[in-house]
């Protein structure tokens, strides 16, 4: 089980600014998909680890 927001394979640079995007969404909840969803919390957390690791704040 994913939690919907796995690394891609290609095209880091739009990945990076797709986590930006998501990790200023003005929302409580997020259905990625795969029958469960993140909250504001997790969402966050998960885009900014990725961030943190590729050294992007």
């Amino acid at each position: 089980m994913t939690d919907g927001l796995l690394p891609p394979t290609s095209d880091i640079p739009s990945y990076i600014a797709t986590m930006n995007r998501l990790r200023d969404l003005p929302v409580r909840v997020v259905h990625a998909g795969q029958r469960h969803e993140l909250r504001r919390d997790l969402l966050i957390g998960r885009c900014g680890a990725y961030l943190a690791g590729k050294g992007v704040q």
